[in-house]
């Protein structure tokens, strides 16, 4: 019986025994009894659900069945500490331990498990490194060992002691696999693919490693074989979450939601919690189906679903002049497209008003990370706390104003606001939708994303607007020069849409065909990995009366080459009902004129928002007609594309959506008044 059945029946049982239903619990232990546990942990779980239904001699035959394996567990401590353990109460399993002989490696060990699962990573540092001077030949420690220094982001030494594992036992999976993992957070994917290569080749039924391997794959652009070893970890292991969340974002890159969904609401159900859930949530943007009400009620059931727990703020001093202390929650803090959107505000942090903490929620670490870091009063690494830990560290810094840099993207640590750690709360930079928590008091917008009256019900957060821009737009430093308009050369106008293919639905196909059909010889241009899913798009436009000679694929590109697209391309047509956000104002800085149609709230209204601070709103199409007719137009007006060309960097450059200073001025002076407000309100 595997340990999370033996779990679930243990629970089953307390639930029969509890209630009196004494031969409901009598028929399931004999099922257990039938099933013969061999592993120490599985029988002496067995030996409790004796003890449970007052069958001593089973329970004491299971104990003598455990020590024989396991010398160790005669100590009723130890046993303790491993049922705690194997029943998923890691804090019950420490306080075991510590009663316990811990002259023992193995009872070291395990002590260590539970203090890592619960964040306690410098005592597990100290309690692995005794079990290990104990016996230096200890895998099972050093490969703990090695996680620890991992979360610590002290990659070498956790390289250092996962080889010594491995040394000890070269096919130690475990270890290999961990291995594998710190190369990949420390920027060595090449190492990290030949760890976890190495882990498949020696368990290929291990879903981890295969899932392992998948994210690795998607880091050096091998799409096609990162979907096949995801695949793999899901038909191996269909309960594992991780594999369930990777195989769906792989398949939404497709643009297969209906899957991707599927495997989602899939994940959510095997491990519910706010990261299962957040890729579900922030999906239901995509669907052309989803109305914005339709998708806060399914933010607000989630948000309901939470556990209830006690605010933790601390009672800050509501002066509302003094020097506030601003906290920044992100798993962003890095080279993330949501990393170097943020730049221009950390660069632009008034420092005499404000004192600032940042949390960084993500593992991974890089150049951009340390910038960050330089950029703020305190740097708090938050990946390996639990939520609850990380609100009271919060807490303990008596943070004024906690802010969401993530939403529903990944690494995003939406549970820690749940204890409301902080007297104000704020979401801000992921994306312009909604967390769906009430314990986030506001959300920052823009006057065109949120017009006043239009979309305050479509969020569960108060909408604040900034002056001008929800963006604040810093080109490659490495940007290729504006080119003459393509179609000059070519003979032919040149559409495109570079952005993430997920965005890529049959309403935007359709509209897209329609507008290349009243474009004579007109091509279109995306973005997209490899795969049959380009074969799909070209039949389907095929029934438009578009060839698949007129549709070019490329794939994805390093920013430079990206960016060197748009020198082909003479205009770019928006996606929806999720817009192009940072992309629509790559193509600005290209010289590309964008045509969007503009939605019912902000995820739709970005295209709006970037024409509008560049003095472009015509641009900006109310319907599908509209959209066609804005499109077809411009297309077939040379001179006005040209014109466009010519001066659109430097319209992008004079606008608000480039002034830096004043960007980030106007993020702070919000800030700065919701926090008046809050001391003029009852506490």
């Amino acid at each position: 019986m595997a340990v999370f059945t033996i779990q679930q029946a243990y629970q089953q049982l307390a639930a029969f025994v509890g209630a009196g239903q004494l031969r409901e619990a009598s028929s399931l232990y004999a099922a257990v009894r039938r099933n013969q546990p061999t592993t120490p942990d599985v029988l002496v779980v067995a030996a409790s659900m004796a003890s449970m239904l007052k069958n001593d001699g089973d329970s004491a035959v299971f104990i003598s069945q455990a020590i024989a394996i396991e010398p160790e567990l005669a100590n009723p401590h130890a046993r303790e500490g491993l049922l705690q353990y194997v029943l998923g109460n890691p804090s019950g399993a420490i306080a075991a331990y510590r009663r316990a002989d811990l002259t023992s490696p193995l009872n070291l060990n395990r002590l260590a498990t539970a203090l890592l699962e619960t964040g306690q990573l410098d005592e597990s540092i100290g309690v692995l490194q005794r079990a290990i001077a104990l016996k230096p030949d200890h895998v099972d420690a050093l490969n703990n060992l090695g996680i620890a220094l991992r979360q610590l982001q002290r990659f070498d030494e956790s390289a250092s002691v996962l080889s010594r594992a491995i040394a000890f036992k070269p096919d130690l999976v475990v270890a290999i696999n961990n291995l594998g993992n710190t190369f990949e957070q420390a920027g060595r994917l090449n190492d990290a693919l030949a760890m976890y290569e190495r882990a498949v080749a020696l368990q290929p039924n291990l879903a981890e490693c295969h899932n392992n391997l998948g994210n690795a794959l998607v880091r050096v652009n091998r799409f096609e074989d990162s979907l096949r070893e995801y695949q793999r970890a899901v038909e191996l292991n269909p309960n594992l979450a991780d594999a369930l969340i990777n195989c769906g974002n792989a398949l939404k890159e497709t643009g297969d939601w209906d899957g991707a969904m599927r495997l989602y609401q899939r994940a959510a159900q095997v491990k519910p919690g706010s990261w299962t859930a957040s890729n579900y949530l922030i999906s239901l943007y995509y669907l052309p189906q989803m109305t914005p009400d339709a998708v806060l009620a399914e933010h607000r059931r989630w948000a309901a679903s939470l556990p209830t727990v006690a605010p933790i703020a601390p009672p800050n001093d509501f002066d509302p002049n003094r020097r506030l202390r601003i906290g920044f929650i992100s798993g962003d803090f890095r080279h993330h497209v949501v990393g170097y959107n943020l730049l221009p505000l950390f660069d632009h942090l008034d420092r005499a008003n404000f004192e600032y903490f940042a949390y960084s929620a993500s593992p991974l670490h890089d150049e951009l990370t340390d910038r960050f870091r330089g950029n703020v009063d305190h740097w708090r690494p938050i990946h390996a706390m639990n939520d609850e830990q990380a609100a009271r560290l919060i807490a303990n810094d008596r943070i004024d104003i906690l802010m969401d840099l993530s939403l529903h993207t990944g690494f995003n640590r939406l549970g820690i606001f749940n204890y409301r750690p902080a007297p104000l709360a704020g979401t801000f930079a992921g994306y312009p939708g909604t967390t769906g928590l009430s314990q986030i008091d506001f959300r920052l917008s823009d006057p065109q994303l949120d017009p006043p009256g239009l979309t305050e019900d479509f969020y569960a957060e108060r909408t604040v607007r900034l002056p001008s821009s929800f963006w604040c737009y810093r080109p490659a430093l490495d940007s290729p020069e504006v080119n003459a308009l393509p179609a000059l050369t070519n003979g032919f106008i040149t559409f495109g849409y570079l952005g993430n293919f997920c965005k890529i639905n049959p309403p935007v196909l359709a509209l897209g065909a329609q507008v290349m059909n009243r474009t004579p010889r007109s091509r279109l241009m995306m973005i997209s990995c490899p795969g049959p899913h380009r074969q799909h798009v070209a039949r389907f436009m095929s029934q438009f009366g578009i060839s698949a000679d007129r549709i070019e694929f490329t794939d994805r590109q390093a920013q430079r080459q990206y960016l060197r697209l748009y020198n082909r391309i003479d205009l770019s047509l928006d996606t929806f009902p999720y817009n192009s956000h940072t992309t629509g104002l790559d193509a600005l800085w290209m010289g590309v004129p964008l045509v969007t149609k503009v939605g019912p709230w902000a995820i739709g209204r970005a295209g709006f928002s970037h024409l509008t601070n560049v003095g472009l709103p015509e641009l900006a199409a109310k319907d599908d007609h509209d959209f066609l007719e804005t499109a077809a137009k411009l297309a077939s007006d040379m001179p006005r594309l040209m014109e466009l060309r010519s001066k659109l960097r430097q319209r992008l450059q004079a606008s608000p959506l480039m002034e830096e200073s004043g960007w980030a001025a106007g993020i702070l002076n919000a800030l700065r008044g919701l926090w008046v407000e809050r001391c003029r309100s009852p506490r």
